[in-house]
């Protein structure tokens, strides 16, 4: 059968790079926000994303969007050049049985608070995690 590959799932890839990332905290990384919180959290979503052009056959581009939380400004600054680095650092590795091609067109770190958790710093990213659908 031929045709139109069905995509790999990026936003679980991302989070299991950021929970490496993190030494494996589980509660420091997720889709969901946690019912408490952890002392630095990173909530991880697909903002967009598609076939890449000219791989589509082979390639998703995934928009994934990260947003970090913490209650102090210099633990989320640097959870977040950990998460970029980590993320970019991905390229060329397989995370359960998915080969990540990169992670590039990164928008951010922004601070942009969270009017909900108006105690709470949050800044975010964007990037495009490219995985192969292969």
């Amino acid at each position: 059968m031929s045709g139109y590959p069905t995509t790999k799932p990026a936003v679980k890839t991302a989070i299991a790079i950021l929970q490496a990332a993190v030494n494996g905290d589980d509660s420091a990384v997720g889709y969901k926000m946690p019912m408490t919180w952890p002392n630095t959290f990173i909530k991880v979503s697909r903002s967009g994303g598609g076939p890449h052009t000219p791989t589509e056959l082979v390639t998703d581009t995934a928009r994934i969007l990260c947003e970090v939380y913490g209650s102090q400004v210099a633990d989320v600054e640097a959870m977040t050049s950990k998460a970029i680095a980590a993320l970019r650092n991905a390229q060329g590795s397989t995370v359960n049985n998915v080969f990540i091609r990169g992670f590039d067109n990164i928008d951010g770190p922004t601070d942009f608070t969270d009017v909900k958790v108006p105690d709470l710093c949050r800044w975010q990213f964007q990037g495009d995690l490219l995985v192969s659908t292969s």
